[in-house]
């Protein structure tokens, strides 16, 4: 396609014409595919990771990404992320005027807390025969599990409740899951 423009006036200077060809290609196909990510928990252990990304129908395969915490090489870095849901980016250019992109959630979660209380004792000379664990501020919610242990033996109450009463003396851990 050959694009022509003249400009003239009521002035001294001649017409001047300015041409500009270019040529128009059809954009291929193409799709990209992000296989999702599971929820992440944020937490010390957990560092970066590689994100993935598969293009087909085009010549290449590199793109580019971008999102919160993530490097345009696509590693994800949820601790620089942060908790919540955040979308991530790719965009693939097939050439200089084909450009194509998807997108991705990927959730980061906050680390469960884990408090069993402060300690405690049961004692005869107070009378005191149980002592409710787990009194706290351990994480709460709906996907929240939690899981008593005896040090030795078996758990005396319903391991599974945030705040167990026990009878029997003896050292219990907690420990919080968010599934």
């Amino acid at each position: 396609v050959t694009i022509e423009l003249t400009v003239s006036g009521n002035t001294l200077c001649p017409p001047v014409t300015v041409q500009q060809t270019c040529v128009a290609t059809d954009c291929p196909t193409v799709t990209i595919d992000l296989p999702p990510v599971e929820p992440i928990c944020l937490g010390s252990t957990v560092g970066a990771m590689q994100l993935a990304a598969t293009v087909t129908g085009g010549t290449g395969t590199v793109g580019t990404w971008s999102g919160p915490g993530t490097g345009a090489n696509g590693m994800f870095n949820p601790n620089t992320a942060g908790v919540g849901v955040h979308t991530i980016t790719f965009v693939y250019q097939e050439n200089s005027s084909c450009s194509y992109d998807a997108t991705m959630q990927i959730e980061v979660v906050a680390a469960p807390v884990a408090d069993a209380g402060p300690d405690g004792e049961i004692t005869c000379m107070d009378n005191q025969t149980s002592f409710e664990l787990g009194v706290g501020n351990s994480t709460t919610g709906p996907s929240i599990t939690y899981e008593w242990t005896a040090a030795s033996g078996s758990f005396p109450a319903d391991p599974n409740v945030l705040q167990p009463v026990v009878t029997v003396p003896g050292t219990y851990t907690l420990t919080v899951t968010n599934t």
